[in-house]
C-alpha cells in the first residue's frame, strides 16, 4: 500500500466517550475522546478503512498520514496530537461537510532512508494497575512516543492478566525497561532494569529525607517508653500511622498525652489494627488547615495541588488541662482543592525526587509554616499509588474542585518525554 495524502480525512470512533465526567470537557476533549490510536492496516486499501469502524455510534473527521514503515512492509495510521471536533454522528454528515470539518494535527513518524534503518532497540515494559488508573493513560503515552522514539518499542502489562508465555524471552532479546508506578512482583529471570515503588514506612521515608539534606518536622516512632519533652517538643504533636491510610488517624493531640497504644488490643476490622504510629512535631500552617501535594514521575512535576480546608480550625489553647484529639490532616476534613504554580513548592518536589531517582513515581506532600514561610516535607508516598489522573479517587477530586490534572503541566507529554529519556539511559 502506498503512501496516501497527508491531508486525507478518515472517521474515527470516540469508544471512550461516555467515561468522561461533565465538567472535566478539556480533558475529556484532549485525553479521553481523542486516545491517540495506532492501528495496523497491514491488508487494508484506503477504501476500506472506514468500514473498519462499521457499527460505532459517534465519529469524528480526523487528519491522518499514513506512512510506509521498515518493517514487514507494513502500513499503520498515526495519532493525532491534538483536540479535533465533537463527535458527529457519521448518518446525519454529508461527505461535504466532513470534508470542512476543522483540521487536526498529528505526529508523523519521520521518513527513513532506503537503506542502513535503525532498528528499534529497546523494550519499555508500562505494569498497568486496572482499579488504579486508567489503561488510556499508558496507550495514550505509548502511542506519543512512536514519532519521537522510534528505536523504543512499548509494552503495556497488566497485574490482572498474566502475561503470554514468550512474553519475557521475547524481551529478553532487547535492553529492557520496566516501569511500575507501584510495587509488584516481576519474574527475577526476566531481562531488564526495573524502575518499581518500594513501600517503606513513614519514619523510614522521614529518615531519608533527613539524610538527603530537607527539612522535615522532628517525628519519633512510638514506643512504650517514649517520653516527649513539651518545653523542646511544644504544646503541641501529630501521631500518625507509620503506614499510610489516607488520612485516617492522623490527630493532634497535648504532647504531654503522647504515649503508646497496643493497636492489637483494637476489634480486627479496625481500620487501625495493628498499626504502629509516629509523634511528629505540629507546623502551624494558618487558621485553615492547608498542604501541598505535587506528583512526580521520574523528577518531573506532573501536578501540584494545594487543598485547604473549609473551615477555621478551633484556637488551640497552649495553656489548657483538657485532652485535644482532632483529626490534623487535610485530606481527612471539607476542603477545597486548587492547582497550585508555587514554583518553591514544585522545585522543593522534583529536588526530593531528583535525591532519590530510583523511585518511579512520588506523591510529595508538603506544608508551609504560617508564621515563617519556611516549607517542610512530610512525606513522599512511597508505595506509588498516586496516579490520581485516572483513578477513581482522583477523577472525583477532579470533578468536584473543577481542576484538570492532565492540563497543568502537559502530564502525558510529560511522562512520555521522561520514559523515553529514562529507556535509552537505563535499560539493560
Amino acid at each position: 500500500m502506498k503512501n496516501t495524502n497527508p491531508d486525507a480525512c478518515l472517521i474515527f470512533p470516540f469508544a471512550r466517550r461516555q467515561r468522561c465526567p461533565q465538567n472535566r470537557s478539556q480533558l475529556c476533549r484532549r485525553y479521553l475522546f481523542l486516545k491517540y490510536t495506532l492501528i495496523d492496516f497491514t491488508s487494508s486499501q484506503n477504501n476500506e478503512i472506514t468500514s473498519l469502524f462499521a457499527g460505532a455510534d459517534k465519529y469524528c473527521a480526523i487528519d491522518v498520514a499514513i506512512v510506509p514503515q521498515w518493517y514487514d512492509s507494513q502500513v499503520k495510521l498515526l495519532k493525532m496530537y491534538r483536540a479535533c471536533p465533537e463527535p458527529v454522528d457519521r448518518n446525519a454528515v454529508t461527505a461535504h461537510q466532513l470534508r470542512h470539518l476543522p483540521k487536526v494535527n498529528f505526529y508523523v513518524k519521520p521518513p527513513l532512508p532506503e537503506a542502513g534503518f535503525m532498528a528499534e532497540t529497546y523494550n519499555l515494559v508500562l505494569v498497568h494497575f486496572p482499579d488504579r488508573q486508567s489503561v488510556s493513560d499508558y496507550l495514550t503515552i505509548r502511542n506519543m512516543m512512536v514519532g519521537p522514539a522510534p528505536d523504543i518499542d512499548v509494552y503495556v502489562l497488566s497485574v490482572a492478566t498474566p502475561p503470554p508465555a514468550n512474553f519475557w524471552p521475547t524481551m529478553a532479546k532487547r535492553p529492557t525497561l520496566i516501569f511500575s508506578f507501584a510495587p509488584t512482583p516481576i519474574d527475577p529471570a526476566a531481562r531488564g532494569r526495573r524502575l518499581i515503588s518500594r513501600a517503606v514506612s513513614k519514619m523510614e521515608e522521614i529518615n531519608l529525607m533527613k539524610q538527603a539534606g530537607f527539612a522535615v518536622p522532628e517525628a519519633r516512632l512510638i514506643s512504650s517508653g517514649l517520653t516527649l519533652d513539651e518545653a523542646d517538643w511544644g504544646p503541641f504533636t501529630v501521631v500518625k500511622p507509620n503506614r499510610g491510610i489516607r488520612g485516617r488517624g492522623v490527630r493532634l493531640v497535648r504532647t504531654r498525652d503522647v504515649g503508646w497504644v497496643d493497636t492489637a488490643k483494637l476489634p480486627a476490622d479496625h481500620p487501625l489494627f495493628g498499626h504502629e504510629f509516629v509523634a511528629q512535631r505540629y507546623i502551624e500552617t494558618g487558621p485553615f488547615i492547608a498542604c501541598h501535594r505535587v506528583m512526580t514521575m521520574l523528577g518531573r512535576p506532573i501536578y501540584c495541588v494545594a487543598s485547604t480546608a473549609t473551615e477555621k480550625h478551633p484556637e488551640f489553647d497552649s495553656a489548657g488541662s483538657e485532652p485535644l484529639n482532632i483529626p490534623i490532616a487535610a485530606n481527612s476534613m471539607k476542603r477545597k482543592m486548587t492547582l497550585c504554580y508555587e514554583e518553591d513548592v514544585i522545585e522543593l518536589a522534583t529536588s526530593l525526587h531528583a535525591s532519590l531517582p530510583h523511585l518511579p513515581v512520588m506523591g510529595v506532600d508538603i506544608i508551609r509554616e504560617h508564621a515563617t514561610g519556611r516549607l517542610y516535607l512530610l512525606e513522599f508516598n512511597s508505595h506509588g499509588f498516586v496516579w490520581h489522573l485516572s483513578s477513581q479517587i482522583g477523577c472525583s477530586h477532579q470533578r468536584d474542585n473543577g481542576i484538570n490534572y492532565y492540563s497543568q503541566f502537559h502530564a502525558l507529554e510529560t511522562m512520555a518525554e521522561a520514559l523515553t529519556e529514562a529507556t535509552r539511559a537505563l535499560a539493560t
